[in-house]
């Protein structure tokens, strides 16, 4: 198994050389490449863009203290170091918002702005980390089987011919198992965040799907209506950029 250190940079692309800095940060059971359909539409001479594969995902190797997203924000914290980064927005994709939460916490000073994509700021409930726990032992016991399975569950029913499923599968199946274990860990142990959406109530935009049992609309509503945040429902389940890509990338740059 490869493994790296704190310090040891993550596999990523860069576009552009422009003053405004964005990472973008896949979700779990993806990778970097999620994001290729988004890069062409920002300057590159106004923009600079990363995007990253997180330990185990992609080309990544294995972050053996993934298990917990402190950590896994320090990891990021330390690529941001590495490239001489001063400020950036962070995009995050469900397990990528969870991540950029704890940035937030962590590093306030130097994000400008922050986006969830299908993603929440609440801990898991008990019976999702139950859920948690199952995804553990099937990854230990039939890593292949939990992969395709998992990966389907991101999409709706009706979804998986128009939006290339075979595709998204085939990127599950490369992730590393123990990586996946460790950050299932990770997101079953992960504290509500939702106090850090409010120190960035101005600085951060929601975008969800309608139908997404994974990170639910209805599930935040008392968290968007107290803090005033900005948020945009789109129809669909988790996988709002592949349903909808014109929107999703034109809600991202209205924003920023």
């Amino acid at each position: 198994m490869k493994s790296i250190n704190l310090r040891s940079p993550l596999y990523y692309d860069k576009r552009g050389n422009g003053n405004h800095v964005l990472l973008f940060v896949h979700g779990f059971l993806e990778s970097s490449k999620m994001w290729n359909s988004v890069l062409s539409h920002f300057d590159e001479e106004k923009y600079t863009v990363y995007t990253i594969d997180l330990p185990g995902h992609g080309d990544s190797p294995v972050f053996e203290e993934a298990n917990n997203l402190e950590k896994l924000a320090e990891l990021i914290f330390e690529f941001v170091k590495l490239h001489k980064i001063d400020e950036l927005s962070i995009i995050g994709h469900s397990l990528g918002g969870y991540i950029a939460l704890a940035f937030a916490e962590k590093y306030p000073d130097i994000l400008q702005k922050l986006i969830l994509l299908n993603s929440t700021s609440l801990a898991d409930s008990d019976v999702r980390k139950k859920d948690r726990n199952r995804a553990i032992e099937l990854l230990k016991k039939h890593p292949r089987a939990f992969k395709s399975m998992a990966v389907k569950n991101l999409f709706l029913p009706e979804t998986h011919q128009k939006y290339e499923f075979n595709k998204a599968a085939e990127v599950a199946q490369q992730c590393e198992t123990q990586a996946l274990i460790l950050i299932t860990e990770a997101m079953r142990d992960r504290r509500n965040r939702s106090d850090i959406l409010n120190q960035f109530s101005s600085q951060s935009l929601l975008i969800f799907g309608d139908q997404d049992q994974i990170a639910s609309f209805q599930d935040m509503e008392s968290v968007i209506e107290k803090y005033d945040l900005n948020t945009a429902v789109l129809s669909g389940g988790h996988m709002s950029l592949i349903e909808h890509p014109e929107k999703v990338i034109q809600l991202i740059k209205e924003f920023l």
